[in-house]
């Protein structure tokens, strides 16, 4: 690409830069490592003749009134997602420079950006951040494990929020109720993935009889269990049974991480087309063999395409 937009230069990842500067532009990989995503923000900018953005935040501007307005435009947008950032950082009882330092030593530009971060690994997202803290910035090394524990919480919801198609915001992460419940979500969505039970296999679970009669609603209600046991390609803890979801619930108060998951993932994409052939392909070993499988049958075109209910 020898030319973009500013839009398009922001949605490229710390990879998507390298490769651009790389391909197109012949800087070699040892020019490019240990930057930043800012850094390297900065340089493909610079190549494809867009305003650089300084160190406060500002941008140097060139041309007439209509770049200029333009690029004004611009540098409000990105400096207030950094300044919500920062803002949520605070929020989890960091300093405000110590905020800023984290922020500029992950390459992290908005809120959205943590999606790329993951609870899981976040102790050594929090190391690194630590061993490049030496001399002067020894102060900005992140030590307090309750802070730690509130910016995994904010790092997970962001994550969640972005599969279901919604990006977190300053609003719902502005006050000590927020953070908390964060928090209560986390602990409980590792003790849910820490008890989850290895799915047993379905003609274990449910006969052919169950399906029948008084006793009808519980053996669906075991499916639903059985599928909610089952991983998702969606990833974060998500299971494949939000693939068989009612898309006619009223909406939750306040959900919990897995009724977010389960009512918010997209019923299109990569992931759900694999999704939701997985809840075929268990559906038809299931009923192959009894009368139930005319029913499921006439869906195999779901395995990879129509959504199976």
């Amino acid at each position: 690409m020898a030319s973009m937009t500013e839009t398009e230069l922001l949605a490229l990842t710390v990879e998507g830069l390298k490769r651009e500067l790389r391909t197109n532009f012949g800087v070699a990989n040892r020019d490019l490592n240990n930057k930043t995503k800012a850094v390297l923000r900065n340089d493909l900018r610079s190549k494809v003749g867009l305003p650089v953005v300084n160190a406060s935040g500002g941008r140097s501007t060139g041309g007439g009134s209509s770049t200029t307005t333009t690029t004004t435009q611009t540098n409000t947008t990105v400096s207030q997602a950094r300044a919500d950032l920062i803002a949520a950082f605070v929020s989890c009882g960091l300093p405000q420079g110590t905020a800023e330092q984290f922020v500029d030593s992950q390459g992290l530009d908005e809120l959205d950006d943590l999606k790329d971060l993951s609870p899981d690994t976040f102790e050594d997202t929090i190391a690194r951040h630590n061993k490049a803290m030496t001399g002067a910035n020894e102060q900005h090394k992140i030590i307090s494990s309750i802070r730690i524990k509130k910016m995994e919480a904010l790092v997970h919801k962001v994550r969640v929020w972005n599969l279901t198609g919604t990006k977190l915001t300053l609003n719902e992460w502005s006050t000590n109720w927020d953070v908390e419940q964060a928090l209560t979500e986390l602990d409980q969505f590792r003790l849910q993935e820490k008890q989850r039970a290895e799915p047993k296999d379905l003609k274990e679970v449910i006969k052919e009889d169950d399906l029948y009669g008084p006793g009808a609603h519980d053996a669906f209600n075991q499916l639903d269990t059985n599928l909610g046991q089952r991983p998702s390609a969606h990833g974060s803890g998500s299971t494949i049974g939000y693939v068989c979801r009612s898309l006619n619930v009223s909406s939750i108060l306040n959900p919990t991480t897995a009724q977010r998951l389960h009512q918010g993932l997209p019923l299109t994409g990569p992931a759900f087309t694999i999704d939701n052939g997985r809840v075929y392909d268990l559906l038809e070993g299931w009923t192959q063999g009894t009368k139930l499988y005319d029913h499921v049958k006439p869906f195999r075109r779901a395995r990879t395409d129509d959504r199976l209910t």
